[in-house]
This record gives C-alpha cells, sequence and structure tokens, in this order.
C-alpha cells in the first residue's frame, strides 16, 4: 500500500513561504509604527516642558535680554510643534503601512489555510481508503478461514 502525495504539497510550501515573508514584514511595520509613536510621544513631552512661566518671565523681563530670550522660548516651541506634526505624519504613514501589512499576512494565512484545509481532506480520504483496503483484507482472510473450515468438516 502506497499512499498517494497530496498533489498540492508544493503549492503549499511556496504559499506557507509567502506568509512567513508577510508575516516578517509585518512585524518590521509594526517595529516602525511603534518607534513612530515613542518619538511623537517624546516630542510631545518636550514640548510641554517648554513654558512661560511667571517667574521665568518675571526674571527674563529684568535682564537686558529679555525680548531675545521670549523669541527664543517662542521659536522653541513653534519648532517643536512643527517638529511633532512632522512626526505625526510620520506616525500615520507608519500605521497605514502596518495596517497593509497586517492585511496581507492574514489574506496569505487564509491562502495557506485553505491549501491546509485541502491537504486534512486529501490526508482523511487516503486514510479511509487504506482502513477500507485493510478491512477487505481481513474480510477476505476471514472468510478464507471460514471456506477452509467448511471444507474439512
Amino acid at each position: 500500500m502506497m499512499a498517494r502525495k497530496f498533489a498540492l504539497e508544493g503549492l503549499l510550501r511556496a504559499r506557507r513561504l509567502v506568509e512567513e515573508s508577510a508575516a516578517a514584514s509585518l512585524e518590521v511595520a509594526n517595529g516602525h509604527r511603534r518607534s513612530a509613536q515613542v518619538a511623537v510621544a517624546d516630542a510631545t513631552d518636550r514640548l510641554a516642558s517648554v513654558t512661560f512661566d511667571d517667574a521665568s518671565l518675571a526674571r527674563v523681563a529684568q535682564s537686558a535680554g529679555a525680548d531675545r530670550a521670549w523669541h527664543t522660548a517662542v521659536a522653541t516651541r513653534v519648532a517643536a510643534a512643527t517638529h511633532i506634526a512632522h512626526l505625526t505624519v510620520a506616525l500615520d504613514t507608519a500605521n497605514a503601512k502596518a495596517d497593509a501589512a497586517t492585511q496581507a499576512w492574514g489574506e496569505a494565512r487564509m491562502r495557506v489555510s485553505m491549501i491546509e484545509k485541502l491537504g486534512e481532506r486529501h490526508a482523511a480520504k487516503i486514510l479511509a481508503e487504506e482502513l477500507a483496503e485493510e478491512q477487505l483484507a481481513l474480510d477476505e482472510a476471514a472468510l478464507r478461514r471460514a471456506t477452509k473450515e467448511d471444507e474439512y468438516r
């Protein structure tokens, strides 16, 4: 009894490779997303740390370069806000790429699953055929034995 090989085994291997590649791409995309999220959070924290409290404004007003210090603080906040805007765009891009990678991996996984189900059906069919052949052999052996016993009586 030689079991028949699953005809789509090569296709299944190829689809598994595609799925593994999609999973790796998804991991990279999720890594970029996490990095972008951290960058936005860090920049937001830095922006929040640039303050114009009354005590510091009073000290600046007493110094000779009050206008210059004020403009520097404002420019720092504007630059930080612009940086956050750029990082937010990068985060949006990373989110879109991660979502696309998630979808691509899901589709690849579905394709693998379809072939695996066909493989399971094939294995079940082969097993049923082997069991039927075995049962037939057992029935024939039992019939021969019964026939020999009848001949000796």
